[in-house]
């Protein structure tokens, strides 16, 4: 079965440590091959990335990483 992942879902994996417990526990039993994300979400997080760059530029700096680094790669 493969799903779409809403944003909220996405943004909470960022930091697992500190993600919802059963969103943690849900992700890790499902396929990686089966999880995608929609451009919207893409769209939304590029838009927070980019808000937090101005508010507070090492924040930014952080999300922009994360959004390259992890989420594009994985999605």
């Amino acid at each position: 079965m493969t799903f779409l992942l809403d944003t909220t879902v996405i943004s909470e994996l960022r930091r697992p440590e500190r993600a919802a417990a059963n969103v943690r526990s849900w992700i890790e039993r499902q396929n990686e091959d089966e999880l995608f994300c929609s451009c919207i979400s893409m769209l939304e997080l590029e838009i927070g990335a980019l808000r937090a760059l101005y508010r507070n530029l090492p924040q930014g700096k952080v999300l922009r990483s994360w959004i390259d680094n992890q989420v594009l790669s994985s999605f």
